[in-house]
C-alpha cells in the first residue's frame, strides 16, 4: 500500500503495481486530456506576436508548450503503463 512521505510537499512511495495502476487513465480523462491538448496546440498555432510587447508572446508560447509537453507525457504514460500491465497479466 502507498506510504506516505513526509515533506514540505505529498509525496508516496509507491510499489511498482501501485504507480503503473495510477498511471492508467480512463476513456474520459483521455478524452478530456486530448481536448486539452488539441486546444493548446489550436493556441500555439494562433499565438500572434504583438511588436510592442514580443516578450509577452514568448513567455506565452513557453507556457503553452509546458501544458503541451505535460498532456502529451500523461497520455503517453497512461499507455506505456497499461500496456506494462497487460504484459504483466500475461505471465
Amino acid at each position: 500500500m502507498a506510504q506516505i512521505v513526509i515533506n514540505s510537499f505529498t509525496s508516496y512511495t509507491l510499489t511498482e503495481q501501485e504507480y503503473l495502476q495510477g498511471c492508467v487513465l480512463n476513456q474520459s480523462q483521455l478524452c478530456l486530456l486530448q481536448t486539452e491538448l488539441s486546444q493548446v496546440a489550436t493556441q500555439l498555432s494562433e499565438l500572434q506576436i504583438d511588436p510592442l510587447n514580443p516578450m509577452a508572446a514568448v513567455q506565452e508560447q513557453a507556457f503553452l508548450r509546458g501544458q503541451q509537453k505535460l498532456l502529451q507525457n500523461m497520455i503517453e504514460r497512461s499507455a506505456k503503463a497499461q500496456e506494462e500491465l497487460l504484459l504483466q497479466q500475461g505471465q
